[in-house]
């Protein structure tokens, strides 16, 4: 049992007594005994606490020993942390815990996260999670938030865009009111992670990251700092190589320390398109075994000025089959290599009508450089906002092709 494993900790460990743990968990000491000593129910919030104070590194498995046990508000809240940390068998206890409860409550929550963890399982077709979110009219506060959230997840994957900002200043006014701060940061989480990579993506970099940075000060969930601090790197692209390559290092890290390879893999694609675009004399880190490899290999040898190889590289492409989320970076290179401004142009065509505004900034700045009109450049700058760009591949390096509302990635 959990509280068997705390004991064992305050027996161990000097200076933590039952009074510390009162303080770590927000409340008093008469009900940290009663919690240890007679198992009576602590709230989930004092629970996670203090088990992330004293097992920091083994938080799922404890959790693990008293989730099961839950009901009621426990038990929605530790449904919630289930989702966000993909405990897939948890969850499912926890939400046949909740339907069969005599409580409306119980029951809304168990309707709603019955939806998520179907969209994380990719179990129920895009359209259908829209339909069944319409016409979910919860009660409870939380729910209501997450109802707002969980629409603007789902208006991202149908590429319903104009909705994703609809609700932006109802979210952010609603998410104060919460009573639970566990809830709070949670619903904070995901709604941020969502509309700082759509921020990103439009190109307003000032409110990406503010919607970033929101996230790093949430206690409870630290496990996503990796992604926060990948996506914050990227904002700096163009402006502070020290800052970029400081953020996303320290998220390639922390990745290859929890073993996410997949994870790994991408921030050092990143990594060396960021060297490649501050021209960073290096050794090429990869054995050319994927298309994304080789699309940065040849920036790299562009990068070197071993443009010839480069072009070798580039032949070999068969433009009518490279996806369209890349063609703007292909363009982009024989643009480089050519000198040639209709390249620039096709790139800034192809970027735009994949709504990649990040990425399109690259051709934009040859051709500033090249003298092209301002006016025109400065309209092909302009963000059409009903499109935004394909969420996979080297389009806005993202972490996962999926955008699950339970996010783990980090």
């Amino acid at each position: 049992m959990l509280q068997h494993h705390i004991l064992q900790a305050l027996n161990k460990k000097k200076g933590i007594n039952q009074k510390r743990l009162a303080q770590v968990a927000r409340t008093n000491e008469s009900s940290i005994s009663r919690f240890l000593h007679d198992f009576e129910e602590l709230n989930f919030e004092g629970i996670l606490r203090i088990v992330q104070f004293l097992f920091p590194s083994q938080e799922h498995d404890m959790l693990r020993l008293i989730i099961p046990k839950f009901r009621s508000r426990n038990a929605r809240h530790a449904l919630d942390y289930s989702i966000m940390h993909r405990l897939d068998q948890e969850a499912e206890h926890l939400i046949t815990v909740l339907k069969s409860s005599t409580n409306p409550v119980d029951k809304e929550w168990a309707t709603i996260y019955t939806l998520i963890h179907k969209r994380n399982l990719n179990s129920l077709p895009l359209l259908e999670q829209l339909k069944q979110i319409e016409i979910f009219h919860p009660r409870e506060p939380d729910m209501k938030v997450l109802k707002m959230v969980l629409h603007a997840y789902i208006c991202f994957d149908l590429h319903l865009y104009p909705f994703l900002s609809l609700h932006s200043f109802e979210v952010d006014e609603k998410l104060k009111q919460l009573k639970s701060t566990f809830m709070r940061q949670s619903l904070n989480v995901r709604y941020s992670l969502l509309m700082g990579y759509y921020s990103l993506n439009m190109n307003d970099i000032t409110k990406a990251r503010w919607y970033y940075s929101s996230i790093l000060d949430q206690a409870f969930f630290k496990h996503m700092l990796p992604t926060v601090y990948f996506y914050l790197g990227q904002s700096y692209l163009y402006e502070d190589y020290e800052q970029a390559y400081y953020l996303m290092s320290y998220a390639a890290h922390a990745f290859a320390e929890a073993g996410r390879e997949d994870l790994y893999h991408t921030s050092q694609l990143m990594l060396s398109f960021l060297q490649s675009y501050w021209r960073v004399d290096r050794d090429f880190p990869f054995e050319l075994v994927s298309y994304a490899e080789e699309l940065e290999y040849i920036y790299y040898l562009i990068q070197l000025d071993q443009k010839e190889q480069a072009k070798s590289f580039l032949t070999k492409l068969d433009i009518h089959h490279v996806p369209s989320h890349s063609k703007g970076f292909v363009y982009f290179y024989l643009g480089l290599l050519y000198g040639d401004k209709e390249f620039f142009y096709h790139s800034v065509e192809w970027f735009r009508l994949t709504g990649n505004y990040f990425y399109c900034q690259l051709p934009l700045r040859e051709l500033r450089k090249m003298q092209e009109n301002r006016v025109i450049l400065r309209v092909l700058s302009t963000v059409r906002r009903e499109r935004l760009c394909e969420r996979n591949g080297f389009g806005l390096v993202t972490l996962s092709s999926k955008n699950p509302l339970g996010v783990s990635k980090g």
